[in-house]
């Protein structure tokens, strides 16, 4: 709908913008109210408006103290000592940067269309 939010990885160096990482794809999140949380138990959360869980990390690690966007376009939570406990290069949706690992066990699944983001 017109209220539908996707929490998403821009690559803007280019003549296209490009999504390069969607969390909650076939998700969107209520554009009021939805919240990204980092929780005191590790995991990085997206709630939609009735507080109801759409997308989170697999990370259980009260060692997660930060979330940071890198500049490589790789989102990661990172521990007290700067040590990456999670990524989303390890979670590719449709596109991959420079410098993603790509494995076997990997998949990238286009999108509907350019202008809708739900797998396709």
């Amino acid at each position: 709908g017109d209220n539908a939010y996707w929490l998403a990885i821009w690559f803007t160096n280019s003549k296209d913008t490009t999504v390069a990482w969607t969390a909650n794809r076939d998700k969107p999140v209520n554009g009021h109210g939805s919240r990204l949380t980092l929780r005191k138990d590790g995991a990085l959360v997206l709630t939609d408006l009735d507080g109801s869980i759409t997308w989170e990390t697999n990370t259980t690690s009260t060692d997660v103290v930060m979330a940071e966007l890198l500049n490589s376009g790789n989102l990661v939570l990172k521990d007290s000592r700067g040590h990456i406990l999670w990524q989303s290069f390890d979670f590719p949706t449709d596109t991959l940067l420079p410098n993603q690992f790509f494995t076997k066990n990997m998949r990238l699944i286009s999108p509907l269309s350019p202008q809708l983001f739900a797998s396709g």
